[in-house]
């Protein structure tokens, strides 16, 4: 492997509710390496969207650092942000609300090459054809329009519109989870096709675990905000090190109604409390309050992340190993 094409340190993300400040991420830290896949998983508001949206600068960062390939990304202008968007280009969740539909699919495709410093018309329509081939679309469909097309097309038009530009990072942002099963399957074959041959990375934020470990090299498991535990895929799936990693799989639908029904029966957790306010000085470990292993130091005091027994995997849990026995 190759040195860090990404590298987030102690990034923390805080909002403002009235007059509250809300951590939305808090200290996270973790690195993507060249050809490598990294998931983001975790429930609704665990921060996973605001770490994808803080990389390419969509929402302000309170403190830490982002570097991409060796130079530190963390506050851009505007034209640096430019000439960083011709390397790291994203995937967003639903297909139709993020293709805007009174351009033609053609013009769709046009546009990340003309933003980001144009081209020769001639040179600009090979490489909008050469990108829908490798999508496995036809080229008559550049002339039509994103309500004439199928989700599963659509998403195949999102992902060449992110690779026009020929980045070495694409963040996935939910990007499979508005499609049926069977499309779903294709488009991440489809993903995993376009690493090999255009040597990508990706950042695959997801709340599907079956899914991220099918696509991930390594996962990130986020709790409100702060990162639970990391490792590779499948270490972290096998034998997860922390209780909410647990809770996480557990929590995933079954497609046999008795193994769904024997889940229901002996899954117990209390419900999410809300993201704790920044203003209030409470340093617990935020799991502490649904967690079936929690004791008074998880209460007193947050965990940092660990080394585990395993390559490269962390933890951040007072309780890990013990609490699997």
């Amino acid at each position: 492997m190759s040195d860090h094409l990404l590298q987030v340190q102690d990034l923390c993300v805080e909002f403002r509710q009235g007059r509250k400040r809300i951590m939305a991420v808090d200290g996270a830290s973790f690195s993507i390496q060249a050809g490598e896949t990294v998931g983001l998983v975790g429930e609704s508001g665990s921060g996973k969207s605001t770490i994808a949206n803080a990389i390419l600068g969509l929402v302000p960062i309170t403190s830490g650092q982002i570097t991409f390939a060796g130079e530190d990304v963390t506050h851009l202008s505007f034209d640096e942000r430019r000439k960083f968007y011709r390397n790291t280009q994203m995937v967003f969740q639903d297909p139709y609300s993020s293709l805007n539909p009174m351009r033609t699919i053609g013009q769709t495709l046009e546009e990340p090459i003309r933003s980001l410093g144009g081209g020769e018309r001639g040179m600009i329509n090979d490489r909008v054809l050469t990108m829908l081939k490798r999508v496995g679309l036809p080229a008559e469909l550049i002339n039509r329009y994103p309500r004439q097309l199928s989700g599963g097309q659509r998403q195949r038009v999102a992902i060449a519109r992110a690779l026009m530009a020929s980045p070495k990072l694409v963040i996935c942002d939910e990007a499979t989870s508005a499609l049926d099963l069977s499309v779903q399957a294709q488009v991440l074959n489809l993903l995993k096709d376009l690493q090999q041959s255009e040597g990508l990375s990706y950042l695959f934020v997801s709340h599907d675990l079956e899914v991220v470990r099918y696509m991930c090299d390594r996962v990130v498991v986020l709790y409100q905000g702060r990162i639970m535990e990391s490792g590779l895929s499948d270490d972290v799936f096998v034998g997860p090190a922390h209780p909410y990693t647990d809770v996480l799989q557990r929590a995933a639908l079954d497609p046999d109604p008795k193994v769904q029904r024997a889940r229901r029966r002996e899954f117990n957790v209390s419900p999410q409390v809300p993201n704790k306010n920044a203003d209030d000085g409470v340093r617990r470990c935020p799991f502490a309050p649904r967690c079936a292993y929690s004791q008074q130091q998880c209460w007193e005091e947050q965990p940092s992340l660990c080394s585990t027994e395993r390559p490269g995997g962390q933890v951040a849990c007072f309780r890990s190993p013990e609490w699997r026995q």
